[in-house]
């Protein structure tokens, strides 16, 4: 999920420029539209009145119509992307809970560099072919070069370390799952406002609007009343602390390496793109995550399945290429309809994910539980309310 959620989110900046630049230039666009159609309406000496009236109302029925069926357009555009969303995440989610908490033999999945580094590969390839096909659009539409595959050095390094924090979060993510069921770990990786929050103050001294402060508060009372809550679907070991440890080390660098992506957008804005940093950085992180995969000692597990259990890589692969088409969409929505959309539509996922997991796989939640995830969304949910009406 952190590749799937965080490599494409930190586009929020640049994308919400975006949007608030298009609509103006839709108005415009039509504005001068309908001064030319002044210009080209004037009655010409040699028409009746009756033929000038009659070619005028065709003519404002053909710019109605046109409105129109643009508006219905984006509807379904904006349709199709979120339940493009929907169905790569929900999938993407129930098959990583299937892979990660069945047990084979009483031997449960745990090489999670290998789930890390195929995970990436196959976001790297979509990047890859997403930013070729934009290239190639660019030069044909415009005959303006866009951005390349490869950036300048300094790109290149933030990038390096971005991957490098990725590649290490991903398998803790994972491995907390030793000690905590999934709908904890969902929980938990919904809460990244707090360390990205955290991280901005501790070392960048950033000061944040009054807000910020609350959704930190409702997320934090929620997750400690999430955790604090009695739980009756696992063992006593299933809330063991190291568990909250390796997830609490999981949202420290994702709040680390959400925040390099904030500064280095900022800092290299005309040298960015949101294809180029999905393919590039998760090129990177395939390679270290095949790194750590070889000298794990995971190469054992996976060839245990291999032989055993053949059956698990149909859904290793499926789960790969659903978090890469989840990408993909996410990139598009936040393109053509901004930050607002995309993170309402992303925290509605996440809530019907949770509710899938419980359904699905027999989770069983304490009323204080329930509360604990309702105060969670609550606060990520002020949070888009209060974006959109800004």
């Amino acid at each position: 999920m952190a590749s799937s959620d965080a490599s494409t989110t930190r586009n929020l900046h640049r994308s919400s420029a975006d949007d608030k630049q298009s609509p103006m230039k839709l108005n415009e666009q039509d504005a001068s539209d309908n001064i030319n159609s002044l210009a080209t309406t004037d009655k010409p000496s040699n028409e009746s009145g009756l033929e000038y009236e009659k070619r005028s109302e065709l003519k404002n029925k053909a710019t109605t119509g046109k409105s129109k069926n643009d508006s219905d357009t984006n509807i379904f555009t904006l349709l199709f992307l979120v339940l493009g969303i929907y169905a790569s995440f929900l999938s993407w989610g129930l098959l990583q809970e299937r892979i990660t908490t069945t047990a084979y033999e009483g031997r449960y999945f745990r090489a999670s560099h290998a789930l890390a580094a195929l995970q990436s590969l196959f976001a790297s390839i979509a990047g890859y072919l997403m930013l070729k096909y934009k290239q190639k659009s660019s030069v044909s539409n415009s005959g303006v070069k866009s951005i390349s595959l490869w950036p300048s050095k300094p790109v290149l390094q933030g990038y390096l370390f971005i991957a490098s924090c990725q590649a290490v979060s991903t398998p803790l993510a994972y491995s907390s799952l030793k000690y905590v069921d999934y709908v904890t770990m969902l929980l938990a990786k919904s809460c990244k406002l707090v360390p990205v929050m955290a991280v901005h103050v501790v070392l960048y001294r950033t000061r944040f609007p009054g807000y910020k402060y609350i959704v930190v508060a409702l997320v934090s009372i929620g997750v400690s009343m999430f955790s604090a809550g009695k739980a009756v679907s696992k063992s006593s070991s299933g809330t063991s602390i190291n568990g909250y440890l390796l997830l609490l080390g999981a949202l420290i660098l994702d709040g680390v390496y959400n925040t390099a992506q904030d500064n280095l957008f900022k800092k290299y804005r005309s040298e960015i793109s949101g294809p180029q940093m999905m393919a590039v950085l998760n090129f990177f992180t395939t390679l270290m995550s095949t790194c750590m995969f070889l000298v794990s000692g995971q190469v054992d597990e996976v060839l245990w399945f291999a032989r055993n259990h053949p059956s698990i890589f149909l859904d290793i692969f499926v789960y790969g290429i659903c978090g890469a088409i989840g990408q993909v969409f996410v990139f598009l929505t936040l393109e053509k309809f901004g930050s607002i959309v995309l993170v309402t539509t992303t925290v509605t996922r996440k809530m019907f994910s949770m509710l899938l997991s419980v359904i699905l796989f027999n989770h069983k939640l304490t009323k204080s539980q329930w509360i604990g995830v309702g105060l969670v969304f609550l606060g990520i949910g002020y949070e888009a309310l209060y974006k959109l009406k800004k």
